[in-house]
């Protein structure tokens, strides 16, 4: 069994935009969700992105999570 990550944001699919933040998924199209091969990437994305909003002067997320999916 292989397996793969996906970012969300209290619950709900998300993606990490390289150089910002971790965002929600539109039903538009614009973002496409994106799985990642570990976990330690999806924590390394969620500091970036808490460190980005910071920065930016935005509050903090603190309800980021993900899903693991499998992989045949």
């Amino acid at each position: 069994m292989k397996f793969k990550y996906m970012h969300t944001i209290d619950g709900e699919p998300a993606r990490y935009n390289k150089g910002e933040q971790i965002c929600y998924l539109n039903n538009y199209g614009k973002f496409i969700g994106k799985l990642v091969d570990s976990l330690h990437q999806i924590r390394k994305e969620q500091k970036l992105s808490n460190k980005w909003r910071e920065e930016q002067g935005c509050s903090l997320i603190f309800d980021y999570g993900y899903v693991r999916v499998e992989i045949n």
